[in-house]
């Protein structure tokens, strides 16, 4: 399964840096870093951006996870 920022990267892309830091209040440059794997981010952060980008972020169990 892809990593939740290859999930968010095209999606950040198409919605752009600066309008994405302009609406959650994170700076341009710590979304560029994440984009290209420099830098991680806290999850209230992802959070921001996941909400911003129209998604949310859910845990669910694989079917391959044993209970």
């Amino acid at each position: 399964m892809p990593s939740l920022r290859e999930q968010l990267e095209p999606h950040i892309r198409a919605f752009g840096v600066g309008r994405l830091a302009d609406a959650t209040g994170i700076r341009g440059p710590n979304i560029s870093e994440f984009l290209h794997g420099k830098r991680s981010m806290r999850e209230e952060n992802l959070t921001k951006m996941a909400t911003a980008l129209g998604f949310e972020i859910v845990i669910r169990r694989t079917k391959s996870a044993s209970a």
